[in-house]
């Protein structure tokens, strides 16, 4: 098998997050793109093109939830995290 840290693997996961968010899943969405978020910062660092992917996931889960607030929080954290360095 591939692993669950392959990029084919991380890439599918995140494809699913987005599958959940349309079919309405928020709790499965936000926890398949947590997860790949966690894993991509870890392998692949936080400035990484696909790290940004699944933080942008996890924003929409909450976007589409109507939880502003919290989407607009983790957003903020992201972009000093870009500026700024972790």
């Amino acid at each position: 098998g591939l692993g669950s840290e392959h990029p084919d693997t991380l890439m599918a996961a995140h494809d699913l997050g987005k599958n959940y968010i349309e079919r309405r899943l928020f709790a499965e969405a936000g926890a398949i793109h947590h997860e790949t978020l966690t894993i991509r910062k870890r392998v692949l660092g936080l400035r990484h093109a696909e790290t940004l992917a699944s933080f942008l996931g996890v924003i929409d889960t909450y976007l589409s939830q109507d939880l502003d607030e919290k989407g607009g929080a983790e957003e903020d954290r992201m972009l000093r995290a870009l500026v700024v360095g972790p």
